[in-house]
């Protein structure tokens, strides 16, 4: 259909073309050849036209002009009116011929030569103007698809850096339960089954409600609380009604694992604070964390790189995110219009 939709477009504009010229004739005229007549003389006009028209279209401006030889299309363009021109004049050799008016068209022709030359290279430049604008509307298309097609094959590859990414360093926490707090471990275990198995269904998804991504939240938050002995130091708050609202997955989570990986939840007073609002459909999520004193986590930081891609990707001129770092506190701030 959308082939199709080009060539209709210019059928209509030729056809506009010989009403708008039959509708103009003086009744006389057509009192005089017939109407008939008239438009087998103008049908054809337009015909004629139509072969200068294309030639240009098809040949001078994409092969000679596009392709910058400007002294061969200009060359070729003076070619193309002077054969125009003659052709204009056995048009009206045939005009006269099947209208039976002597030499009347083919002298009034001659006379118009250069009015003929003028008209012809009007619709030579029409030509020229609306291949360039077909040629950039093409070319846009292009540029769309290649980058809609590359923005995919990009989020393709950052949502298969998520789950391993999410899972070894939770796996990794849950070493250090066995060691110190093996009572806790199977039950560790059991959340971190439930959490991988809602991970896993929402990542592959282009969006998923907000609710789903809070309670993966509320999930991953619990099964930190099971590794410290001070679950106290662990805050989550959500203000607001996400109903309704979609965001695309894995966008918060990283964000609090970074914080409970970098985060130092053993010096008095120290801890992790989430709080999560949604308001008039812009989601804030804000987690803030005292940096760890201690030996920094050197484990893959690919969470927070992906997350601030794939906002690029899917939310541009739509989010805001602001990362604070002094000694005392680490604050992360995400903002998200998803409405």
């Amino acid at each position: 259909m959308k082939r199709a939709k080009l060539p209709l477009l210019h059928l209509g504009a030729w056809c506009f073309f010989i009403i708008n010229v039959l509708l103009t004739y003086p009744p006389a005229y057509v009192q005089q050849f017939g109407m008939m007549g008239l438009t087998v003389k103008t049908v054809s006009f337009y015909l004629t036209m139509a072969i200068g028209f294309y030639a240009n279209y098809f040949l001078l401006t994409p092969v000679l002009l596009a392709g910058k030889r400007y002294v061969s299309f200009a060359f070729a363009l003076l070619l193309l009116i002077a054969a125009m021109v003659g052709l204009f004049l056995l048009h009206a050799l045939f005009i006269d011929w099947y209208l039976g008016t002597g030499s009347m068209f083919l002298d009034e022709r001659r006379a118009m030569i250069p009015f003929m030359g003028f008209e012809i290279f009007f619709f030579v430049l029409i030509s020229t103007g609306l291949r360039f604008s077909a040629d950039w509307f093409r070319m846009q298309r292009l540029r769309e698809e290649l980058h809609r097609e590359k923005v995919q094959a990009e989020l393709a590859l950052l949502r298969q850096q998520l789950s391993p990414h999410f899972l070894f360093n939770t796996l990794n926490n849950i070493y250090s339960l066995t060691v110190h707090r093996p009572e806790q471990a199977p039950q560790a275990m059991l959340r971190l089954s439930d959490l991988m198995r809602s991970v896993l269904r929402s990542v592959e998804r282009d969006s998923v409600d907000v609710e789903n991504e809070i309670t993966q939240l509320q999930s991953y938050i619990e099964l930190k609380r099971l590794q410290h002995s001070e679950p106290y130091r662990i805050d989550f708050l959500v203000e607001g009604d996400p109903a309704g609202l979609r965001i695309h997955p894995m966008l918060l989570l990283p964000l609090a694992e970074n914080a409970f990986k970098h985060g130092d939840l053993h010096t008095p007073g120290a801890g992790v604070r989430l709080h999560l609002r949604i308001a008039e459909g812009t989601l804030t999520f804000i987690v803030r964390n005292a940096p760890t004193t201690g030996t920094r986590d050197t484990t893959s930081g690919i969470g927070l790189a992906n997350v601030r891609r794939r906002l690029d990707l899917l939310y541009p001129d739509r989010h805001r995110l602001l990362i604070e770092a002094t000694h005392e506190l680490h604050t992360v701030t995400l903002s998200v219009e998803l409405t």
